[in-house]
């Protein structure tokens, strides 16, 4: 990597609004269930690298301006993301709503920079260990911003980086308004539009239309009121820790086919077949708390984010927007988990999996829907002495190497500044059809987990 241009230079920023007026976009768009969970948490940062094109005609300022075009146009489909949050406040109940004004604030906001002197080569092949580069191409690199201040700030953020030879294409999208499922329908919209050669014009039509309709349990009311008036009662400005280091290891679909072999050939008869993601999610499980060297005594927690779309009955459509997922918790005891091995702790996943239903999904967004509460890190997470903590960020499924702005297939598509937790387990599909994982340890076990005999059998580091 060239060592004298690495300065990221802005060269623009403006906002960005629907391309048209929408009737609907006068309507509040309302937070509700997981939604509101999130608000302490932060922003959805990813990024995708690509190549420039070959040929000699590509222009960076025309490419830029082509985005914002078709950004203006996938708004009118996704216009909440053009507001901002706006609270009400009920003292006498000690209670706050909170709610998406679609029409309030500037728009999404669009960054263009470069930084000339890194190329497509220095970043995608310095995966190993995430540069601090890169957090720079998503929001400009700042950091600490917690979805509750979509109050003030864009619930979208898309900024436009030219590399020498390449160009990487970053967002920061609002989590307490959308989730994987919702961006990547997002980004499929975006994608389809920045193909069409009429981006600027307002006739365009897109293959799938998100559904902006809140889903919520019969019974439940669209308003939520939140137990708190004062934001320092929910919202948490938790840093991640200096210590951690964050790693990709690979999955090849060979390593996934003969885990799951495995797996199948020890599984008790009439349980049904553990599928590729809950192989890998049980070796993960297994081989994190084996490198953190956790007391046998402690309970091992293992979170899997849930789509509960097609849980419920009738099943809700892939292009629901919002947060229509839920959390699936298991525990078992450090000791037990380990010693009893892969095809236990498969078990325990696939049965938890399988059996969260439409009633269990049901029963717990209408239990939350009664007592709504927030998630602080701060408070939730840092007291947990007697739990070792592994979630899973599950988004294998996600097409991410289909999202084409007209510079062909991404080369790489890394994070930003995500809330990092020692054991949080960040996977998404990879290049060649396996899936990668993106680890975050403290040094001494992230050693211990690239010496597992076990983990390494399956996994290869990037």
């Amino acid at each position: 990597m060239e060592s004298n241009n690495l300065e990221v230079k802005l060269i623009s920023e403006c906002f960005i609004k629907p391309k048209s007026q929408v009737e609907e976009s006068k309507t509040p768009y309302y937070l509700v269930g997981e939604d509101l969970i999130c608000l302490s948490l932060r922003y959805i940062q990813t990024g995708f690298l690509y190549n420039k094109p070959i040929t000699n005609d590509f222009d960076i300022n025309t490419f830029v301006e082509k985005m914002k075009q078709s950004l203006s146009h996938a708004l009118v489909y996704y216009y909440p993301l053009a507001g901002r949050f706006t609270t009400v406040t009920y003292p006498d109940e000690h209670a706050l709503s909170i709610h998406v004004d679609c029409n309030k604030g500037p728009g999404v906001r669009f960054i263009h920079a470069s930084c000339l002197g890194a190329t497509v080569a220095d970043i995608a092949g310095h995966t190993a260990y995430t540069l601090p580069l890169i957090r720079s191409f998503i929001d400009l690199g700042e950091t600490g911003v917690v979805n509750y201040d979509g109050h003030t700030r864009a619930l979208l953020n898309l900024q436009v980086t030219e590399l020498k030879d390449g160009v990487f294409i970053g967002f920061g999208l609002n989590h307490s308004i959308a989730d994987g499922v919702s961006f990547m329908n997002f980004l499929n919209c975006l994608s389809e539009i920045s193909l069409s050669e009429t981006s600027d014009k307002l006739d365009i039509s897109v293959s799938s239309i998100p559904i902006l309709k809140p889903y919520i349990p019969d019974g439940c009311n669209l308003l939520q009121k939140l137990p708190y008036l004062e934001e320092k009662e929910f919202i948490s400005r938790v840093k991640n820790d200096p210590r951690l280091q964050e790693k990709f290891f690979h999955f090849s679909p060979l390593s996934i086919s003969n885990l799951k072999k495995r797996v199948n050939s020890e599984w008790p008869e009439g349980l049904g077949k553990v599928s590729s993601f809950q192989s890998l999610a049980a070796l993960t499980w297994i081989s994190i708390n084996r490198a953190q060297k956790a007391p046998a005594q402690k309970i091992a927690v293992c979170l899997i984010q849930m789509d509960c779309r097609s849980r419920f009955n009738p099943p809700l459509s892939l292009a629901q927007f919002g947060n229509p997922r839920q959390t699936l918790v298991l525990n078992q005891d450090v000791g037990e988990l380990i010693e009893n091995g892969l095809t236990h702790a498969a078990m325990v996943i696939h049965q938890g999996i399988t059996g969260y239903d439409h009633e269990v999904a049901t029963e717990k967004m209408t239990e939350f829907m009664k007592n709504p509460f927030v998630i602080r890190l701060d408070e939730d997470f840092a007291n947990f002495e007697h739990i070792n903590l592994t979630p899973f960020a599950w988004a294998t499924r996600f097409n991410i190497y289909g999202v084409d702005f007209g510079l062909g297939k991404p080369v790489a598509v890394p994070t930003g500044d995500n809330d990092k937790k020692e054991g949080i387990v960040f996977t998404k599909a990879a290049r060649d059809g396996g899936v990668d994982f993106e680890v975050s340890l403290f040094p001494e076990s992230m050693i211990a987990l690239e010496s597992d005999r076990e983990f390494m059998e399956y996994a290869s580091s990037v």
